[in-house]
């Protein structure tokens, strides 16, 4: 399920995202019923960067704030090991943030453009959001 309601394939869901998973656990043994993603996409080109973890970034119909969220995955030649200091002013990137008591909390920045990352299936259990 993509945000908004509309159906997606696990395809959609990329490296870093958040989602919300619902299963069971018939006969002890979990079973996904669904995947949910909940983070909110702003494509934009970069502004600022300041020397703590928050950035900029702006667009043709506005400018977005941005809090890095601890977890969050940077995107960087199509490997999720980027660091916040390759980011450069102009970079032109999609930011996948949800919005927490009313601040946004980026969870994945990548190249706008660039070819997504998939996240395989595993049959490792899920953890975390």
């Amino acid at each position: 399920m993509l945000r908004g309601g509309k159906s997606g394939s696990l395809a959609d869901i990329q490296i870093g995202n958040h989602v919300t998973v619902t299963y069971e656990t018939p006969n002890e043994k979990p079973t996904v019923e669904q995947i949910a993603q909940t983070s909110i996409e702003f494509t934009g080109s970069l502004t600022r960067l300041t020397s703590g973890k928050t950035l900029k970034a702006k667009s043709l119909f506005g400018e977005k704030a941005f809090n890095v969220g601890d977890d969050c995955v940077i995107m960087l030649n199509g490997k999720p090991d980027g660091q916040l200091s390759d980011l450069k002013p102009d970079d032109k990137l999609v930011f996948s943030y949800n919005e927490v008591n009313g601040v946004n909390v980026v969870n994945r920045i990548a190249p706008a453009g660039a070819q997504m990352n998939p996240v395989a299936s595993t049959s490792a259990p899920a953890t975390g959001n």
